[in-house]
């Protein structure tokens, strides 16, 4: 991804998904502050996520599932207030889950599964009110499903089977 993106500063939508991208995330793009869609899914992509990523406070969408991504997920995310769409899924990510996430308040799905996450999932994520579809399979978490104590019935919840989880649509 050419570090010269980062000029076009009002730039709403980075849509690369799909283009055999290879190389790291340039952490200058954290100047696109309007950026409301990134996705960078199913391309090449290697190395961490910038945690500088957290400047984009309009943020709804963050795609960069099926990539060669790795290292922990930053907590400065927890900044994407008005984020929908969280997909990480098929990399290599690891560490636990940021309690920050929980602040998101628009969060409806949430993928992270086939990573290397491990740890309890933060009881903070009981706030994702419009919450509907997450899967957090094939990765290392333990504990009980605090997203069980949303009032509200998914669409689809998958967790790892050794997870404890009243709630869950399916486990694999």
């Amino acid at each position: 991804i050419p570090s010269t993106l980062a000029s076009l500063t009002a730039l709403t939508e980075l849509r690369l998904d799909k283009n055999a991208l290879t190389g790291t995330l340039p952490s200058v793009l954290s100047s696109l502050t309007k950026l409301r869609v990134f996705q960078v899914h199913e391309n090449q992509l290697r190395g961490s996520i910038p945690s500088e990523y957290g400047d984009w406070t309009d943020l709804r969408t963050f795609s960069v599932h099926s990539n060669n991504l790795t290292e922990k997920l930053a907590t400065e995310f927890g900044r994407w207030k008005k984020l929908s769409s969280f997909d990480v899924f098929g990399n290599s990510l690891e560490g636990t889950l940021p309690e920050e996430y929980g602040d998101w308040e628009s969060i409806e799905t949430f993928f992270v599964e086939k990573n290397s996450l491990e740890g309890p999932i933060p009881l903070s994520y009981e706030n994702w009110a419009k919450i509907n579809n997450a899967n957090f399979a094939e990765n290392n978490f333990n504990g009980i499903m605090s997203l069980c104590n949303i009032s509200k019935p998914f669409r689809e919840l998958v967790v790892d089977c050794g997870l404890e989880c009243d709630c869950c649509t399916s486990c694999v």
